[in-house]
């Protein structure tokens, strides 16, 4: 059960605020009007919200800031590492290139290139194998 106001809580008084199980605004342990509040805040604040999101989403999955990003793209001349394609003439984001064993960040490529990586699951062989077969077929 909750707190309840005035005389069935005699010890708080009249003006009490209600919480838990009585309080109608109160599910789960959320405020819902908290909860709208929060909602409506991210829709009125999109830009804000994904600038938010990349910055945590870039920290936990590879260990690195967003400014360190930014330097890691500076200093390949603003390009894909693989194709050179320069980063402003792509529609999205340059993908963080990683070792999956020892998730040490490698670069930054576009999303062809990154691609192209994890097919060949990081294996230079195969990337040997499918540059012998280009040049023997072409």
């Amino acid at each position: 059960m909750g707190f309840k106001t005035g005389e069935d809580n005699p010890k708080h008084g009249n003006g009490y605020k209600i919480q838990g199980e009585n309080n109608p605004n109160w599910k789960g342990g959320l405020n819902i009007d908290k909860t709208k509040y929060q909602r409506e805040w991210a829709r009125n604040n999109k830009h804000k919200c994904h600038i938010r999101e990349r910055k945590c989403r870039i920290k936990r999955q590879f260990g690195i800031t967003v400014e360190q990003y930014d330097e890691m793209l500076k200093n390949q001349d603003n390009k894909c590492a693989i194709c050179l394609i320069n980063q402003k003439n792509y529609p999205r984001r340059f993908a963080v290139d990683h070792d999956h064993i020892t998730k040490k960040v490698r670069g930054l490529l576009c999303t062809q290139c990154n691609s192209i990586l994890g097919y060949a699951r990081d294996s230079i062989e195969t990337l040997e194998r499918a540059k012998i077969y280009l040049i023997t077929r072409t």
